[in-house]
């Protein structure tokens, strides 16, 4: 009972309006806590609830365009693309890790490499296509790739890719790994 009361507790508070409301809390007479925006009785106070957590936006670069490389960069990575994660894919119980996948019709060069960026930071600089992202927590992401040379210049960049992953949970049947949950 008390992981549906914080549920609930979780639900109301993420369903407020972005102006600041009073949230009060009272306890009925069989011992069940309530949460309410309205004054269960004249002398009640509201809580003090900590700050929301809010994450700062951030740009993702556009995809290079031709022209913006030379030639023979253009040709070598021109087709490169974001392979994994897919596109609005879904993750459970991965622990927080993940593995970010590009493409590329040739290898890289000598003193290039890819730049993987998870929620618009680097995530890491690797001399090979693939990256496993480590404390990748519960919620929406996105990811990204670039090829650099030696001295840092971008040759290719891939569309950005949003992806959400979640947290196991006996709470959740739609979770297809929740053995105990379902239809």
């Amino acid at each position: 009972m008390r992981i549906v009361r914080t549920a609930l507790l979780i639900l109301l508070l993420g369903a407020l309006p972005a102006a600041a409301q009073d949230i009060y809390k009272s306890v009925d007479e069989d011992g069940n806590v309530i949460y309410t925006d309205q004054p269960p009785t004249p002398q009640s106070k509201p809580m003090d609830l900590p700050p929301l957590t809010v994450a700062d936006p951030f740009e993702v670069p556009p995809p290079l365009v031709a022209g913006d490389q030379p030639e023979e960069d253009r040709v070598l990575y021109e087709d490169l693309a974001l392979v994994a994660p897919e596109a609005e894919q879904h993750f459970w119980g991965t622990g927080g890790t993940l593995r970010a996948q590009v493409e590329a019709p040739h290898e890289l060069r000598a003193g290039d490499s890819v730049n993987f960026y998870l929620d618009g930071e680097l995530a890491g600089n690797v001399r090979q296509y693939g990256i496993d992202l480590a404390e990748v927590y519960r919620g929406e992401h996105s990811v990204y790739a670039e090829v650099v040379d030696a001295d840092g210049q971008v040759l290719a960049r891939t569309d950005s890719v949003v992806f959400y992953m979640h947290q196991q949970s006996v709470l959740n049947p739609n979770n297809p790994s929740n053995k105990r949950g379902g239809n």
